[in-house]
């Protein structure tokens, strides 16, 4: 499926064999899967051998999981309404930090969305019988299948909160899943700000300031999760080096003193991968899989979290 969104995105999506492996590998580790890539981007700060880890993580987010692509709302909203499937589960990463920060933010706010959206929500329903068959405790089925209207409600309310959204994929360039993110809790996010890690590129737009039309009301420097705007002494400059272009600050701004203009180097590349490229995204994943089984070996298995999670007063999914 190839569907243009705008003169930024196009949808596409793809049922190939080796798409299914990797998303049923995913769906079933999700946990612990995102622990150990936390893992691996603390083992990148590693002053002896961090830079193989680096190398691999970059490598790896860049080609396969998940090269996040940072979207405003109106992108997002577009994308709900022209997936064909659309279901929410929990998020792993605010599962993963429950109990390290007070974040507050809702948690049932990943998006899944056309193949994915339909494998993943068969697949629990799959778990769940052969649970029960066996007379094996059942545990609650997280992948809920949503109306567009619904799983817009999600993304405004998350907005609200001024999260950040990222259409994700798994093997460039297929998408998969909408995130909405908060800097609490984020792998991602983590990983660029706090591991120093290329892995979360800034999205395909960046905000303009229009000094004629600002008031220095300071509702964009205040909305920005990312600390990327600054107001002093009357004067708003943005650090692009921060910025991802998520469209917080524009979505604020009352006055249009902010807008949202495309940043060509940043569009996405939707080329389908050839062969050289299959075999490349085999290869890093063979790699890193075989790190994440020695990595489980060492660590306790948490992926019962999962099932385990509740909605909190946050979530408008109870």
């Amino acid at each position: 499926m190839e569907k243009r969104i705008n003169d930024v995105l196009t949808l596409m999506d793809d049922r190939s064999y080796m798409r299914n492996q990797l998303f049923k590998l995913f769906a079933i580790n999700s946990i612990d899967g995102i622990r150990f890539y936390y893992h691996m981007g603390e083992k990148a700060k590693n002053s002896s051998f961090g830079i193989f880890y680096k190398r691999l993580m970059e490598a790896y987010y860049k080609h396969v999981h998940t090269c996040a692509v940072k979207l405003p709302m109106a992108d997002i909203e577009t994308v709900i309404l022209e997936s064909d499937h659309v279901s929410v589960g929990p998020c792993p990463c605010r599962i993963i930090f429950a109990d390290q920060n007070d974040c507050q933010d809702p948690l049932f706010t990943c998006l899944k969305i056309n193949h994915f959206s339909r494998l993943t929500t068969k697949l629990e329903k799959i778990a769940k019988k052969l649970s029960k068959d066996r007379g094996m405790e059942v545990g609650n089925q997280h992948s809920k299948a949503l109306s567009k209207e619904e799983a817009i409600d999600i993304v405004r309310s998350a907005r609200k909160r001024n999260m950040i959204f990222s259409l994700e994929s798994c093997i460039q360039p297929f998408q998969n899943n909408i995130c909405a993110c908060c800097t609490d809790c984020c792998i991602e996010l983590n990983m660029r700000y706090n591991f120093g890690l290329d892995v979360c590129p800034k999205g395909p737009y960046k905000p303009v300031f229009h000094k004629e039309t600002c008031t220095q009301c300071g509702a964009c420097a205040s909305a920005c999760p990312l600390d990327a705007i600054d107001l002093e002494q009357n004067n708003l400059t943005i650090d692009h080096t921060r910025c991802l272009g998520c469209g917080i600050c524009t979505e604020t701004c009352k006055t249009e003193a902010l807008t949202l203009e495309v940043d060509p180097p940043f569009v996405p590349n939707t080329q389908k991968p050839g062969r050289l490229k299959r075999a490349y995204v085999l290869l890093l994943s063979a790699t890193m899989f075989s790190l994440f089984l020695v990595y489980k070996l060492t660590h306790k298995a948490e992926n019962a979290k999962y099932h385990k999670a509740i909605p909190r007063p946050s979530d408008i999914i109870q």
